[in-house]
C-alpha cells in the first residue's frame, strides 16, 4: 500500500493565522484558506499572511527537520 504525503493547513479567523496538520482537523477554527502538502511553503504562505493582516501565527503542526 502506497503511503499518504501528509498535508498541511491554514485557516483565518479574526484574532489569528493557523497552520493544522491532516491528523488535527479537529482544531480548525476560522475560514479555510489553502492546503498542501509541502511544509515549508505551507509556513512560508502562513507566516507572510499573518504578517499582511497583523495577526497572529499559530503553529499546530511539529517543527520539521
Amino acid at each position: 500500500m502506497e503511503k499518504l504525503e501528509p498535508s498541511y493547513a491554514v485557516y483565518v479567523s479574526p484574532l489569528a493565522v493557523e497552520i493544522i496538520s491532516h491528523e488535527q482537523a479537529n482544531l480548525a477554527s476560522g475560514r479555510f484558506v489553502c492546503r498542501q502538502t509541502n511544509y515549508s511553503s505551507i509556513f512560508r504562505f502562513a507566516r507572510n499572511l499573518a504578517l499582511q493582516y497583523r495577526l497572529t501565527l499559530h503553529n499546530h503542526v511539529q517543527a520539521k527537520a
